[in-house]
C-alpha cells in the first residue's frame, strides 16, 4: 500500500497487514478477477500500492511479470522477503505512486485496497489515474477498488465520530477502529487498534473520500472508457450501501 509522506503508515502497518487484510478466499477472487482482466499478449502488470505483495503475488502466476510500486520500505521489505521465498516474478519498486513513470506499456494496471484515497489532494488522485492511464498498452485495463464514501458516512450516521469493532477467527482476535470525519465530510480520519495473541498494535491512516463519480470522470477525461462498476469484487452491481467499489477503464486500441 502506498504510504503518505506525512505518515509512518507503512512502517506501522507492515508487521499486521497480512493478519487484517488475509490471503484467503476474498485474495483468490480478486486475483481471478484480474487475470480475467488481463488482454495477454504477454504484456506485464502494474500495481500501484504494492505493500506486502498480497495480490501480487499470486497474480503474477496468472499472468506473469508484475512491477510494484509503494512508498513504504517496511511494506517493501516483506514482499522482498517473500519475492526471494517464491521466486515469484514480482519487481519490487520503492517510489511515490504519484510521480512514477516508466518505459514499459502495460496490459493491467491496478490500485486497490483504497491506496487512492490516501492521496488527500484530489488534483494529486487525478494525476495519478492520468499517468496509469498513458502506462496501458492499448486494449489495456485499469483496476480501481476504493472506499465508498456513502457507507463510510452511513457509519457515522451524522455524528463527526464513530467506532467500530470487526471480529476475526480466533480467540482475542479482532481490529478495533476510531473513525472521525472532518467538517466537510470530505477526509476521513481512522486510528486502528490490532488485537491478536494479547498484543495489540496501533496504526491510523487519513483518506480522502473517493466517490466513484469522481473516479469516473478523472478516468474518461485520461480517454479511458469505462466498464464494470461494482460492490466489491463480487458481480453485483454498485450500491450507496456498498462498503468497497470496484472500477474497470480500458484504453482504446
Amino acid at each position: 500500500m502506498f504510504e503518505p509522506p506525512d505518515a509512518a503508515y507503512g512502517a506501522a502497518f507492515a508487521s499486521v497487514y497480512d493478519h487484517v487484510l488475509p490471503r484467503g478466499e476474498e485474495v483468490r477472487r480478486v486475483v481471478d478477477e484480474l487475470a480475467g482482466l488481463h488482454p495477454g499478449g504477454g504484456l506485464p502488470t502494474l500495481e500501484l500500492g504494492v505493500g506486502t505483495g498480497r495480490i501480487a503475488l499470486p497474480l503474477s502466476a496468472r499472468v506473469g511479470p508484475i512491477t510494484g510500486v509503494d512508498a513504504s520500505p517496511a511494506m517493501l521489505e516483506v514482499l522482498q522477503s517473500a519475492v526471494h521465498t517464491s521466486s515469484a516474478d514480482v519487481t519490487p519498486v520503492l517510489d511515490d505512486i504519484r510521480t512514477y513513470r516508466d518505459e514499459q506499456a502495460y496490459g493491467l494496471v491496478y490500485c486497490v485496497c483504497n491506496t487512492l484515497s490516501l492521496l488527500l489532494d484530489r488534483d494529486e488522485q487525478r494525476q495519478v489515474i492520468r499517468h496509469a492511464a498513458e502506462a496501458l498498452a492499448p486494449g489495456g485495463v485499469l483496476v480501481i477498488e476504493n472506499v465508498h464514501r456513502d457507507n463510510i458516512l452511513a457509519l457515522h450516521r451524522g455524528e463527526p465520530q464513530a467506532s467500530y469493532l470487526v471480529p476475526y477467527p480466533g480467540q482475542n482476535t479482532g481490529l478495533l477502529g476510531f473513525s472521525n470525519l472532518g467538517p466537510d465530510q470530505t477526509v476521513w480520519q481512522a486510528t486502528h487498534v490490532w488485537f491478536e495473541n494479547g498484543t495489540a498494535t496501533l496504526f491510523s491512516e487519513t483518506c480522502r473520500l473517493t466517490t466513484p463519480e469522481e473516479v469516473d470522470a478523472d478516468a474518461v477525461a485520461a480517454g479511458l472508457s469505462p466498464g464494470l462498476r461494482t460492490t466489491g469484487w463480487e458481480d453485483d452491481p454498485l450500491t450507496d450501501s456498498a462498503s468497497m467499489f470496484v472500477v474497470r477503464y480500458t484504453k482504446s486500441r
